[in-house]
């Protein structure tokens, strides 16, 4: 999608800051959360996203090669008092239940504002299927990390699997490295790994 006459003239005029908020929809099997990164919910193109108060993170995008398919990272933190009580319990259920949120649709987009009103629709940055929800945490904090894969991931899968001894041998003939760790499995290594 390009960017709109209005949105073209935001950008150009000469000013030092543009206002942007970012909006994040996820599509849980049972629900379907549209969240803004703002304190305030916000109607964007017909449809209501509900404020995120800080708690919902979005990794930088990698840009990667031509044909990759790079995956979106999502960070979950603070889940407390201000994150709406039925997102939080989705999430925290989800930790427990993959079919709620495996392969759920997940798309992150930014919206530019004048004076608090939208200017031209939302801008999508990344859209894909959620693959994993892993807790993550810290000395300061615990969350969920969310990594959504890009919609042409699934293109750069194998019909056997996402990396296999087939396809390394079709890249190096008579490469024995996918057997070699295979091997390994509940093996205990000694030596050269203390540091």
């Amino acid at each position: 999608m390009a960017f709109t006459p209005a949105q073209v003239d935001l950008l150009d005029s000469n000013r030092e800051m543009v206002e942007v908020r970012r909006l994040f929809t996820v599509a849980f099997k049972s629900q379907t959360f549209r969240l803004v990164d703002d304190v305030i919910a916000r109607t964007i193109g017909g449809e209501t996203y509900q404020p995120a108060f800080g708690w919902l993170e979005a990794g930088a995008i990698n840009r990667g090669a031509v044909l990759d398919a790079e995956p979106a990272i999502y960070r979950v933190t603070s889940l407390g008092p201000d994150t709406p009580g039925e997102f939080a319990s989705l999430m925290i259920a989800a930790l427990h239940d993959e079919a709620e949120w495996r392969a759920a649709k997940a798309t992150y987009a930014v919206q530019l504002l004048l004076d608090g009103a939208a200017v031209g629709p939302a801008i999508v940055m990344h859209t894909g299927w959620i693959a994993d929800i892993k807790p993550a945490e810290s000395v300061a904090q615990a969350g969920l990390t969310i990594r959504v894969e890009s919609n042409l991931a699934r293109r750069n899968w194998t019909p056997l699997g996402e990396y296999t001894d087939r396809d390394q041998q079709a890249r190096y003939p008579g490469d024995k490295a996918m057997q070699f760790v295979a091997s390994l499995k509940d093996k205990v290594i000694t030596g050269w790994l203390k540091g």
